[in-house]
């Protein structure tokens, strides 16, 4: 997992300064997301292979209310 990048306002003395350290964070946070959410999908495709379309269907329909 990559590190959450942290920032250094005691060093930032410029809106600009700002942006950019405000940019590298966000761009962190997206990358950590990433791999996050590639685990997620890869996990949801393993259990939905292990099942039967149709008999997950029926059954997930089967439980809503109405």
């Amino acid at each position: 997992m990559p590190k959450e990048y942290a920032i250094d306002w005691s060093k930032v003395t410029t809106v600009a300064q700002a942006r950019a350290e405000h940019m590298k964070f966000v761009a962190s946070v997206r990358s950590r997301e990433g791999v996050v959410s590639g685990y997620i999908l890869r996990i949801e495709g393993q259990l939905f292979a292990c099942s039967n379309n149709a008999a997950w269907l029926r059954d997930f329909y089967g439980k809503l209310p109405g």
